[in-house]
C-alpha cells in the first residue's frame, strides 16, 4: 500500500514537473519568436541603413565633382577678370596720355 502511495506521489510530482517543462518550453519558444521578429526588424533596419549609405556616398562623390568643376570655373573667372582689369588699366592709361 505504501507502494502504491508512493507512486502516486510520483507520479503526482512527474506530471507537475511536465506542466512546469510545457510551461516554460512554452515561454521559451515565445521568446525565441519575438527575439527572431526583431531580428528581422533589424536587419531590414541595416538594409536600409545600409542603402542610404551608398546613397549618401554617390551624393557626397558627385558634390566633390562639382566642387572640383566650381573651382576650376572660378580660377577661369578669376583670370577672366584679372585680364580684364589688367585691359582696364592699360586703357584708362592711354586715355590719360590722350587727354594730356
Amino acid at each position: 500500500m505504501s507502494s502504491l502511495i508512493a507512486l502516486r506521489k510520483n507520479n503526482k510530482n512527474a506530471v507537475l514537473i511536465k506542466n512546469d517543462v510545457e510551461e516554460i518550453t512554452n515561454h521559451t519558444l515565445e521568446k525565441q519568436k519575438d527575439r527572431k521578429e526583431k531580428l528581422k526588424t533589424l536587419k531590414m533596419r541595416v538594409e536600409t541603413l545600409n542603402k542610404k549609405t551608398e546613397t549618401l556616398k554617390i551624393q557626397i562623390n558627385d558634390l566633390k565633382i562639382t566642387l572640383i568643376d566650381n573651382e576650376e570655373a572660378h580660377k577661369v573667372v578669376k583670370a577672366k577678370v584679372q585680364e580684364l582689369d589688367t585691359q582696364l588699366k592699360a586703357t584708362q592709361t592711354k586715355q590719360r596720355e590722350m587727354s594730356t
